[in-house]
């Protein structure tokens, strides 16, 4: 985490807002009686721009909860509608996206799948030094000299 201090993330994100012209804009007694739509901020980003690590994304997207849909998986949106005002909305976006961001990193970045999955573990090994054995113990002997 030490790493972010100095090399912050850096990744898109799409901030939307829309207006609407009809509606009840007057004041009232209570204050839920008016028309808040304009006030709620909502932002999309990509999650392959986050440059997460597998158990680093499994998690973001266990974190993410209803937000996350298996039908888009890349695609991440936030919306809050909590506040009166449209830049309040807005920052809590950004920071339940920070919160959430921060979390996922806790999960570690390493392969862990690499050595938890013999048939992942048996493919990447096939893929990097070879199909058979001869090709991967000639390979294995060039790469280690």
């Amino acid at each position: 985490m030490k790493q972010h201090e100095y090399h912050q993330p850096n990744f898109p994100i799409i901030a939307e807002w829309k207006k609407y012209a009809a509606g009840d804009l007057r004041e009232h007694e209570a204050s839920d009686m008016m028309d808040r739509r304009s006030t709620v901020a909502k932002i999309r980003l990509d999650m392959r721009h986050l440059k997460l690590a597998h158990l680093q994304r499994e998690r973001f997207a266990f974190l993410l909860g209803p937000r996350y849909d298996p039908r888009r998986p890349h695609t991440v949106k936030i919306v809050t509608k909590q506040y009166d005002t449209y830049n309040e909305n807005f920052m809590r976006c950004n920071e339940t996206l920070r919160e959430l961001y921060w979390e996922a990193l806790r999960a570690p970045d390493n392969d862990a799948l690499f050595r938890r999955n013999p048939y992942r573990r048996e493919k990447l090994i096939k893929l990097h030094l070879g199909k058979t054995k001869a090709e991967r113990l000639k390979r294995s002997e060039k790469i280690n000299g």
